[in-house]
């Protein structure tokens, strides 16, 4: 994720879950996309949204399954 934040945002906050295990010695795939602007976005927490940026990160196992997901929040350099 570091290769790909856009210039001038930092890591506000980092969410994970584990779906299911994986094991030692088995390949796996890191994937990432960006969630919707905050153009947008609505409600309680659209001032948050007016400047922050999610991107939805999952890794999957060598069988292809979804083992674990998790959101990134940035947000500008102050």
């Amino acid at each position: 994720m570091q290769a790909n934040m856009p210039e001038g945002m930092a890591l506000r906050s980092f969410n994970y879950r584990a779906i299911s295990p994986m094991y030692c010695q088995q390949d796996l795939q890191l994937n990432g996309r960006w969630m919707q602007t905050a153009s947008q976005s609505s409600g309680a927490n659209k001032q948050l949204a007016d400047i922050a940026r999610q991107c939805e990160l999952w890794a999957t196992n060598n069988e292809g399954g979804i083992s674990m997901k998790g959101v990134a929040t940035l947000v500008p350099l102050a």
